[in-house]
Formats: C-alpha cells, structure tokens, sequence
C-alpha cells in the first residue's frame, strides 16, 4: 500500500478519515505557522486553477485559511475590513490594474534599503 509523507495541516472533516499516521494537534504557534504555509499553498493553487470553478475553489479555500489564520490571532473580521479600508484610504486598490516592471529611485529615497532587504523579490539592475 502506498504511503505519501504529507506534513501539512488539513480540514477538520479530512482528519477523520482513517489512512492517515501522525495525526496531532498543533500549538498556537505552530497552527500559526502551519496556517501561513497553507495560505501559500493556497495562493500557489489559484495561480494553477485552469478554469472560473477552480479559481472559485482556490478562492474559497484561502479565505478560509484567512479567517482561520485571523481568529487564531485574535483578529475579528472588522478588524481586518478596518485594516483594509485604511490600506485602500491611503495607497488604493487594485481597480485601475496597473502593473509596474521598474522603479526608478533616488539613492536617498527610504524604499532603496527596503528593496534591497530583499534581493529575492527586487532585483537590482
């Protein structure tokens, strides 16, 4: 009988199904860390999905790990509409799709140390 090395949290409702070894229940910070894993993962599976009804899926699954992720923190779901609503307030959303492929900066500006904190993310050119 085949067996997979999974290590990864799953739904409750999955646990109950008998295949599975190992099974335990994390600490806060661990469910923490755990439930930040899954939400890449989950970023990673809507990039993937090939149709609306995927995309759906993907969707609904990571909001999920959010609200999760969320109430673990202690964080309500006003809490996280205010947070939004500010960020919106003072950098705006995503509405008029603008995509960017360079920033141009001076050698003073704060952004350059932020840049170059991480290399995996900005390159330098």
């Amino acid at each position: 009988m085949p067996k997979f090395l999974v290590r990864k949290l799953i739904r409750d409702k999955f646990a109950d199904l008998d295949h599975w070894q190992g099974i335990r229940v994390l600490s806060k910070s661990e469910f923490t860390h755990e439930l930040k894993r899954k939400l890449v993962e989950e970023a990673e599976e809507v990039m993937a999905a090939a149709t609306l009804e995927e995309v759906l899926e993907e969707l609904a699954d990571a909001q999920d790990i959010i609200e999760a992720l969320a109430k673990n923190l202690g964080f309500s779901k006003t809490d996280i509409s205010e947070a939004q609503a500010n960020k919106q307030q003072k950098r705006g959303g995503f509405e008029r799709r603008v995509f960017a492929e360079i920033i141009d900066l001076k050698d003073e500006d704060r952004l350059v140390a932020h840049c170059r904190s991480q290399p995996h993310k900005y390159q330098e050119i």
